[in-house]
C-alpha cells in the first residue's frame, strides 16, 4: 500500500510529467513539420519512453484506487490510455517508414493535451482529496 506522503509525491511527479511531456510535444510537432525524420526519430523515442512510463505509473499506483471509488472514471482513463498506446504505435510505424505526417502528430498532441487536462482537473484533485489529507 502506498502511504499518503508517497502518493502525494507521486501525484506531484505525474503532474510535472505533463509539463515536461508538453514541451516534448511541441518539439516533436516542430520536427514533424520540418521533415527532419532523423532528429524526429531520436526525439520521438525519448518522448515515447517517457509517455509510456507516465501511463504505467498512473495505472499501477493511482487508477486502481480511483476504480474502487469511481469505476466509470477509472475506466475512462484506462480507455484513454489504450487509445494513446495504439496511436503511439501507429505513429511510430509511420515514423519508421518516413511517412509520418505533421498533421497526425499535431492531432495526437492535441488529444494528449486534452487527456492531461482531464487528469489535472478531475483525477489528480480526486487523488489529493482522498489520499493526501
Amino acid at each position: 500500500m502506498i502511504t499518503a506522503q508517497r502518493l502525494s509525491s507521486l501525484e506531484s511527479m505525474l503532474a510535472g510529467d505533463h509539463d515536461r511531456l508538453d514541451r516534448a510535444f511541441q518539439a516533436i510537432v516542430t520536427r514533424a513539420y520540418g521533415g527532419d525524420f532523423q532528429q524526429l526519430e531520436a526525439e520521438w523515442l525519448t518522448f515515447q519512453s517517457a509517455l509510456l512510463q507516465h501511463l504505467d505509473a498512473e495505472e499501477k499506483h493511482l487508477i486502481p484506487a480511483l476504480a474502487q471509488d469511481r469505476p466509470a472514471a477509472a475506466q475512462t482513463l484506462l480507455d484513454d490510455h489504450t487509445k494513446i498506446r495504439i496511436q503511439l504505435l501507429q505513429l511510430g510505424v509511420d515514423l519508421d517508414l518516413h511517412c509520418l505526417r505533421a498533421e497526425r502528430v499535431e492531432a495526437f498532441v492535441n488529444a494528449l493535451r486534452a487527456h492531461a487536462h482531464r487528469e489535472e482537473h478531475i483525477f489528480y484533485p480526486w487523488v489529493d482529496e482522498h489520499f493526501c489529507h
